[in-house]
C-alpha cells in the first residue's frame, strides 16, 4: 500500500479487540492436491500478486511495482514471451485484475505521474499482447486514493451485451489518505474508458465516529455474475481517541474490531452497509482482537451466498506495541497472541451474518487470507502460516497455506446471527510450496501491518506486502499466487492437480486445467439395418491428457449431426446431457486427466430408405486447446438393406452311416437381416434309394410329398433378423454301399439381397 511510503510521525496510545468464535467440529474433506510450484519468469523483486483466469482458463498472475504480467494455458509453464508485461513502466502497483466474459483483461494499479496517488484502469483485448490506459483517474476524487481493488461484470454470457467490452461495468473499490479518509466506490458502464463519481459506502455506519471516517480499510470487491449485485468489504473500528492519536487509517494500526460488506443493487448507485463481523473492544484497557492483519477478503458462491475471510490477532494492543517501540527506541516485543483465519457467511445478500467459522486447525499466526468459491459452501482458502505468536519477530519462520472448507452453508431464520445449517469442515492445511517462504529462523520473518510506523517496529518486515491471491479455474481446481522472499524474493505459483474440485458434483481433478487430447471413437448396431429398423451409434469421448501428464479440461462437447435418413429416438450420455433432434450436441462437462464418457444415439431408419449408406460422423471439443487435433473426430458407415439375408447350412450324422441305421440331417436358417423374413420355405430333395422318416422343426411345420422327386418342405413362417430355425431330417439310408449327396434350399417371400447362401449339401458315406 502507498501509505508504507509515506512519512508521518504519531504519538500512539493503547487500542485492543475481542472476538467470540462458534464452536468447530473439524472433519476430513477430501484433499486437493498441486503441481509443483513455479518461479514466474520476470518477476525477481516482485511482491503483492494479483490474479485473473479467463473462461478459457488462460492464467495472468501480476505484481509490483510497477504492475507487471505473464501468462500460462495449463498453470506451469508461464511467459512473457507474445505480451507486453508492464501495461504502464510509470506505475506505482498496488495490482488487481479482472477478465470479463468478452476475453477483456483489465488491470488497476496506483498511477505514476501525472496523477500520481490515483488509481489507474489499464484494459488489454488482445490475453495482454498490447495494453491501452483506459482512465488514468478512475477514483474521481480529489483526494489521494490507495488499495484499489476492482472487479468486472458480466463474467458469463448472461447479458445482451456480454461480448461486447465496451460494454463492460468495471467497479473500482478504494480508500482516500485526504481529505475525509473514507472507502469509496466508482463504476464504469463502457469497459473502465469513464468512471461515474464516488459514492462512499459507509453512510450511516459507527456513531462514535459518524460514517466511519478516518478509519477504513478497503477488503476488496465482488459482483454476483448471476444477480448483478455488487458487495464491497472494508474494516473499521468505532474508537475516537485511538482512532485521532494513531493518524487514521495512514497507520493501518487500528482499532479494526469490525468487518462490513455495503451491497449495491442498482449498479453502483447506491450502497447499504451491513455489519458482517464485530469483534469485542475494552475501551479502557484497549485490547481486543484487531483484524487488520490485512487484506480481508469477500467472494460469492453459486448459491449467491457471500463469504469473507478476516485474519484477527486475539488480545491485540498494537497501538501501546508501536508505542512501547517508539519511546524505548526499539527495544519493545509484541505479548504472544495467536492470530486466526475466520470465514463468515450471509446467506440473504449481506443482511444477516453467521458466527466466525475458524479454518486453521493450529495455533499461531495466518495471515493475509484470500477466498474463492465455487459450489454452494465451498470455499477455497489461501494464506501465510506461522507458529509464531509474535508475527512482527524477526524469528518467526513463514510457509504458504491452502484449505478447502465445505459445508459453509448458512440460512437465516431470526435473531441477529445467520446460522449454519451444520458445521462446516476445513481440510488440514496444505503447504504450497514445501519450505519457509519468509524468514530464516534468526532474521528477516516479521511480516509488520502497520504502514508508516513499521519503520519504529525492530526488524519490521514488508517484504510478503499485504496480499497474495487464490481463484478458481473453468474445473474448478484452486490456483494461488503468492510472493517468496527468502533467499531473493519472487512470485510463485500453484495450481491444484487432484482432489476435491471447489464445484460440487464433479469429478477429481486429475492433472492442472489446460490444453487436453481430446478423442472419439464411434461404432453402429446393427450393421447392416433395414429401412424402419432401429440403429444404434455407441460414442466414447476420452481425455488423454498431453506428453507432459494428465490435464483437467471443461465444456467437453461431442457434436453429432444425423444422416439425413433417420429420425433420434434418444441420445443418453453417461455423464451431462444431450440435446437437439437432428444435430445432437451434448454437454459432457468437466474431464480430468484419463476421463472417458459414453453417449448413445438411437435413431430410426426412414422406411422409405432404399438401400445404400448411412454415413454418420461425430465431433468431440473442449474449452482448453487440443494438441491432436486428429482424433476430434470420428465416423461410422452402416449398410442399408432393403431385404432379409437368409442362410442355409446344413449337417449330416452319423457320417458314414450303416446300412442298417438311421441318417439325420440338421438344417440350420438363419436370418441375418436386417428385416425380418417373411414366409420362409425349406425344400429339401431327399437322395434316391433313401426312406424318409421323419421331419421336424423348431418352428413351423413339414411335410413330405412322394413325386418323382422325394420332396421334404418345410414352411417356417416369419423369421425375425437375427433368428435362427432348425429343421431335422431322419430318413434310412440306401441298403448298399453307396455315397450319397442331399441339397436343401431355403426361401422367403421378402427379397433377399444375397441369394448365394440360400442352399446347402451334405455327402454321406453309406456302409454295410
Amino acid at each position: 500500500m502507498l501509505k508504507r511510503r509515506l512519512l508521518f510521525v504519531f504519538v500512539l496510545s493503547a487500542i485492543a479487540l475481542f472476538l467470540l468464535p462458534a464452536a468447530q467440529v473439524f472433519g476430513t474433506p477430501a484433499t486437493p492436491g498441486f503441481h509443483a510450484f513455479v518461479n514466474l519468469p520476470g518477476s525477481n523483486n516482485g511482491s503483492e500478486p494479483s490474479l485473473a483466469i479467463s473462461n478459457d482458463g488462460v492464467r495472468y498472475p501480476s505484481w509490483q511495482a510497477p504492475g507487471e504480467f505473464a501468462k500460462s494455458a495449463d498453470g506451469v509453464n508461464f511467459t512473457q514471451s507474445g505480451i507486453t508485461p508492464i501495461p504502464d513502466s510509470g506505475a506505482a502497483g498496488d495490482v488487481t485484475n479482472a477478465i470479463s466474459y468478452s476475453g477483456a483483461l483489465y488491470n488497476g494499479q496506483i498511477c505514476g505521474l501525472p496523477t500520481e496517488l490515483h488509481s489507474c484502469i489499464y484494459r488489454s483485448l488482445n490475453g495482454a499482447a498490447t495494453w491501452t490506459t483506459q482512465n488514468r483517474l478512475a477514483d474521481n476524487h480529489p483526494g489521494a486514493s490507495d488499495r484499489p481493488w476492482i472487479d468486472v461484470y458480466p463474467k458469463k454470457n448472461n447479458t445482451p451485451t456480454a461480448s461486447d467490452p465496451n460494454k463492460d461495468r468495471v467497479y473500482l473499490e478504494f480508500h482516500t489518505f485526504t481529505p475525509d479518509d473514507l472507502v469509496y466506490v466508482t463504476t464504469s458502464v463502457d469497459g473502465g474508458a469513464t468512471f461515474g463519481p464516488p459514492i462512499p459506502i459507509e453512510a450511516g455506519t459507527n456513531s462514535a465516529i459518524p460514517d466511519s471516517g478516518c478509519n477504513t480499510i478497503p477488503g476488496g470487491i465482488t459482483v454476483d455474475q448471476d444477480t448483478g449485485t455488487v458487495y464491497a468489504l472494508w474494516l473499521s473500528g468505532n474508537d475516537v481517541e485511538s482512532n485521532v492519536v494513531t493518524g487514521c487509517n495512514y497507520s493501518q494500526i487500528g482499532p479494526f474490531n469490525k468487518a462490513w460488506v455495503s451491497v449495491s443493487t442498482d449498479g453502483g448507485t447506491t450502497w447499504t452497509p451491513h455489519l458482517s463481523w464485530q469483534g469485542a473492544f475494552d475501551p479502557i484497557t484497549k485490547i481486543g482482537d484487531n483484524a487488520d492483519k490485512i487484506f480481508s477478503t469477500i467472494t460469492v458462491d453459486s448459491a449467491h451466498q457471500i463469504h469473507i475471510a478476516l485474519s484477527v490477532r486475539h488480545n491485540d494492543d498494537p497501538v501501546g506495541f508501536v508505542a512501547q517501540c517508539q519511546l524505548n527506541q526499539g527495544n519493545c516485543s509484541e505479548t504472544p497472541q495467536a492470530t486466526d483465519f475466520y470465514l463468515v457467511t450471509s446467506p440473504d445478500n449481506g443482511v444477516h451474518w453467521t458466527l466466525p467459522f475458524q479454518v486453521n486447525k493450529t495455533t499461531g499466526s495466518f495471515f493475509f487470507p484470500w477466498l474463492a468459491a465455487g459450489s454452494a459452501g465451498i470455499v477455497d482458502a489461501s494464506y501465510y502460516s506461522s507458529t509464531t505468536l509474535q508475527p512482527n519477530k524477526p524469528s518467526s519462520v513463514w510457509f504458504v497455506g491452502f484449505s478447502q472448507v465445505t459445508g459453509a452453508v448458512a440460512t437465516y431464520t431470526g435473531g441477529p446471527n445467520a446460522t449454519y445449517t451444520s458445521t462446516p469442515v476445513a481440510t488440514d492445511e496444505i503447504l504450497l510450496n514445501p519450505n519457509a517462504i519468509h524468514g530464516n529462523g534468526s532474521t528477516g520473518g516479521g511480516i509488520c501491518t502497520f504502514g508508516i510506523f513499521c519503520s519504529a517496529v525492530p526488524g519490521a518486515n514488508r517484504g510478503l506486502a499485504d496480499v497474495f491471491e487464490v481463484h478458481v479455474d473453468p474445473a474448478g481446481g484452486a490456483n494461488v499466487a503468492w510472493t517468496k522472499d527468502l533467499g531473493g524474493r519472487v512470485i510463485q505459483f500453484a495450481c491444484q492437480s487432484s482432489g476435491a474440485s471447489a464445484f460440487a458434483g464433479t469429478p477429481d481433478l486429475n492433472g492442472c486445467y489446460g490444453p487436453a487430447d481430446m478423442s472419439i471413437t464411434k461404432t453402429d448396431s446393427p450393421d447392416p439395418v433395414g429401412p424402419g429398423q432401429t440403429l444404434t451409434y455407441h460414442l466414447t469421448a476420452t481425455n488423454n491428457g498431453i506428453a507432459a501428464g494428465p490435464s483437467t479440461t471443461s465444456g467437453v462437447t461431442v457434436t453429432d449431426t444425423l444422416p439425413a435418413a433417420v429420425t433420434l429416438v434418444s441420445a443418453t450420455p453417461s455423464t451431462g446431457s444431450c440435446s437437439g433432434t437432428t444435430t445432437i450436441s451434448c454437454a459432457l462437462g468437466i474431464f480430468p486427466g484419463g476421463t472417458s464418457a459414453t453417449i448413445e444415439i438411437v435413431v430410426t431408419v426412414s422406411a422409405s430408405a432404399g438401400n445404400g449408406t448411412l454415413t454418420n460422423s461425430a465431433a468431440v471439443s473442449a474449452v482448453t486447446a487440443d494438441p491432436n487435433p486428429a482424433n476430434n473426430t470420428a465416423t461410422a458407415s452402416t449398410t442399408v438393406v432393403n431385404g432379409a439375408d437368409l442362410s442355409l447350412t446344413k449337417t449330416d450324422s452319423p457320417d458314414p452311416v450303416s446300412t442298417h441305421g438311421n441318417l439325420t440331417y440338421k438344417l440350420t436358417v438363419h436370418n441375418g437381416g436386417p428385416l425380418n423374413a417373411a414366409g420362409v420355405t425349406v425344400t429339401d430333395e431327399l437322395p434316391r434309394n433313401t426312406s424318409f422318416g421323419t421331419a421336424t422343426a423348431t418352428q413351423g411345420s413339414c411335410s413330405f410329398t412322394q413325386p418323382a422327386k422325394r420332396i421334404v418342405t418345410c414352411a417356417l413362417g416369419t423369421i425375425p433378423s437375427g433368428s435362427t430355425v432348425t429343421v431335422t431330417i431322419v430318413v434310412q439310408p440306401p441298403s448298399k454301399k453307396a455315397t450319397i449327396t442331399n441339397t436343401a434350399s431355403a426361401s422367403s417371400s421378402t427379397s433377399d439381397p444375397n441369394p448365394a447362401n440360400n442352399s446347402a449339401s451334405a455327402t454321406t458315406a453309406v456302409v454295410p
